[in-house]
Parts: structure tokens; sequence; C-alpha cells
């Protein structure tokens, strides 16, 4: 869900007992130059947590609260692969947390899970046998290197044109030019507290 950071630093603001100036206030404090509101001062360690805060809530919640995650909107490369299946090989941005569910339009399902790389089913990309590296009915999803950042192999398509359906993951949260950032909404709270504790610590 898309949140607003100033309301989101209100939030913060609240649970820990502060009100936000009021504007009479804040021509007041014109002729104080140098002397910062509270707020001011809370809004700030609010922005140089949001990211490391929101990130570990979202690493650690159960999968069924963090919703449908943002769609990204990226390009696939389609290579052959030795199982006779193509593979499309999706970038990924550099604040990628953690996939939330790929499909390609020639496959019968989606991906949910995402195989990384030092386990023993990452391997699995490379075998002749498609029923063990992907197919329509059983795609696979792989967590790889492209160039210096990441990327994702998905392996299932019968077509070497076959096209994205829809890429959902969730970013690291940060704070973008309109003034907000995503963030999944049955953790907000979770967020709003954990954020607030670590200012009062």
């Amino acid at each position: 869900m898309r949140y607003s950071f100033l309301q989101f630093a209100a939030d913060v603001m609240g649970r820990l007992g502060e009100m936000a100036r009021a504007p009479a206030q804040s021509v007041r404090l014109s002729a104080l130059p140098g002397v910062p509101w509270p707020e001011d001062v809370i809004s700030l360690k609010v922005t140089s947590l949001l990211g490391e805060v929101g990130s570990s809530l979202i690493m650690n919640a159960p999968r069924e609260r963090l919703g449908s995650g943002l769609r990204i909107e990226t390009e696939p490369r389609i290579r052959l692969m030795p199982c006779g299946m193509y593979g499309a090989e999706l970038r990924l941005p550099v604040d990628f947390l953690c996939l939330m569910s790929v499909r390609m339009s020639g496959w019968t399902r989606s991906v949910e899970t995402l195989i990384l790389p030092g386990t023993p089913e990452w391997s699995r990309q490379w075998s002749r046998e498609p029923g063990i590296a992907g197919c329509p009915g059983r795609p696979l999803a792989f967590l790889d290197r492209d160039g210096d950042g990441l990327m994702i192999r998905v392996i299932g398509s019968e077509d070497p044109d076959d096209s994205l359906s829809w890429l959902s993951l969730w970013r690291v949260p940060a704070v973008d030019e309109e003034g907000g950032f995503d963030f999944p909404e049955a953790l907000y709270a979770d967020l709003v507290a954990a954020v607030a504790e670590n200012i009062k610590t």
C-alpha cells in the first residue's frame, strides 16, 4: 500500500506522545533560525530508520501478511535452457527484498518461491529434464547475478516469444520524490511501533 511520509512521521510522533506544531507556530519559528522543533528531529530519525526497520519487518513477516507486493515492469531476456524449455531473465531493482509472485503468459501457474544460489535445488536449472528444471505446469524461479545487480531466471516457457504477465515483489522502503513510500498494509502498525521504539532507545 502507498503511504505518505508526512502522515507516517505524524503517526510515529503520536506514538511518542509528541504533537506536530501548528501553522502559527511555524511562522514564529522563522524568527529563531537554527532551533529545531521536536518534529524536525523526529522526522530526520524516521527517515533514517525507515529502510532498515521496514526491510527487517518485511523479511521476517509471514507471507500472508505481505499482501501482493509491488508490480514491477521489466523486459525479459529469453534464452534456451538445456532442458529444451525457455528461461526468461528478469532484472531486479537494486533495492530488491523478496519475491511475491512471477508469471509468464505461457505458464499454467505462477511462481512464489525463489530458489537461491548455494542451495541444492539451484543446479536444477541446468538439468536436461523439463520436469526438473521447469515446465509450464511447474515453472521454477532462480535468483542469479546480472553484472553488478541481481536477476531472476524463470524456466518453464515453451515459446521463445513468451511474455511477462507480472512480476510482483517488495523493495526496501524509501521515500520517493513524491513524498511517499510503499509498504505492506498489514505491517504498517508494526512499522510505526518499531520506528518509535528505535527512536526512544
